[in-house]
């Protein structure tokens, strides 16, 4: 997820809810850019790490047996078209799918979005009416519970911040119950920003201190881990200026995926079987800012950046780019099959039909 200057969130946008009556235009941006070289053809079978890999693929000695596909996802998708209207400028992130539903934020309108397919969208939070100090940035969804958890975070040199669990049918909040760890101080986090839930329900969190950095108060880079009873660990403390920024899983839940935007570059680090964080390693390093991530079911990383969506293997290796018109803040699969990419930008959402591999639903 991107930075939010304080000004955005002093500047709040009127309600916006759009029907599908609406004539506005829709952008509609050229095909994409597949820049990583040739497909799958001489992919010899996925990573030899711990990533999450590519599946078994079909020997061809069981014909019930199920066909992985181990090429490259992004071969021949439909260029990004806008599912906004042709007015939209709100920074929009924190996207997930959901019952067939896209939730996303508009951090500074201070609204969460639900998008009906094809073209009805409608506020499921008014920030505005709930907590007008309050903004919504990234989401994840939780499988042990089956709720959404969104990080709020608030503007100012000592910002109040914290995690809602909500249902999306229910319509109903509670904030996460979080117990701190003496180690992460009476301050435990600066501006909670991304987040990724674990299959067990262990949560990983994002913080770049943004809001109380940029009005004025000290500055850090962390990574949480809160465990499914609420302990609160702060496992890595980075250097003043890397902003550790989206966060993604492995689909074995075994591989913590964290960009940084201000290196350009993404890490990975282990998990064990608690959840506990292990040794920092180099994964990719992308032309453009990098922000949120997801992955696919075949452990392929996408990475939201200002030109697109970049897409790697689990090795790291550079499949190629979904271009789009905006740039990039966070990534959702969705549709019946979960192989069409929504993709939050500043200023648009955007969805790309035709991946060869179903993604995940974190």
């Amino acid at each position: 997820m991107k930075r939010i200057l304080p000004l955005s969130f002093l500047v709040v946008s009127a309600a916006w809810v759009y029907i599908a009556c609406s004539d506005d235009p829709i952008e509609e941006p050229g095909n994409p850019v597949l820049d990583g070289g040739p497909g799958g053809d001489t992919d010899s079978g996925g990573p030899t790490d711990n990533d999450g890999g590519s599946g078994p693929s079909d020997s061809g000695t069981n014909p019930d047996a199920p066909v992985v596909f181990t090429g490259n996802p992004i071969e021949g998708v439909a260029a990004a078209k806008a599912i906004t209207p042709g007015d939209f400028t709100d920074f929009a992130d924190g996207p997930i799918w959901r019952a067939g539903k896209l939730y996303f934020t508009l951090p500074g309108s201070y609204y969460v979005i639900e998008f009906t397919p094809p073209n009805v969208f409608r506020q499921a939070r008014d920030y505005t009416a709930l907590n007008p100090s309050l903004s919504p940035i990234g989401q994840t969804y939780d499988t042990k519970t089956s709720s959404v958890i969104t990080t709020e975070a608030e503007i100012g040199p000592n910002p109040t911040n914290r995690l809602v669990r909500w249902t999306a049918d229910a319509g109903g909040t509670t904030a996460v119950a979080l117990a701190f760890d003496a180690s992460a101080g009476a301050t435990p986090w600066d501006s909670p920003n991304d987040l990724v839930a674990r299959a067990d329900g262990t949560l990983y969190v994002t913080d770049p201190g943004y809001q109380r950095f940029n009005n004025g108060g000290p500055r850090t880079n962390r990574l949480f881990r809160i465990t499914p009873t609420g302990g609160v660990f702060e496992e890595k403390t980075f250097d003043l200026n890397p902003e550790p920024n989206g966060i993604a899983l492995s689909p074995d839940g075994n591989t913590l995926y964290v960009s940084f935007s201000e290196t350009k570059k993404v890490v990975k680090f282990p998990l064990n079987p608690a959840g506990l964080v292990g040794a920092e390693a180099p994964f990719a390093t992308t032309t453009g800012t990098p922000d949120g991530m997801n992955v696919d079911t075949a452990g392929n990383v996408y990475i939201a950046t200002d030109t697109g969506v970049d897409v790697h293997k689990p090795d790291g290796t550079k499949w190629g780019t979904v271009a789009t018109p905006k740039p990039a803040t966070g990534i959702a699969f969705g549709g019946a099959d979960m192989k069409t990419l929504y993709i939050t930008a500043n200023g648009g959402v955007y969805e790309v039909t035709g991946l060869k591999v179903a993604g995940s639903t974190q």
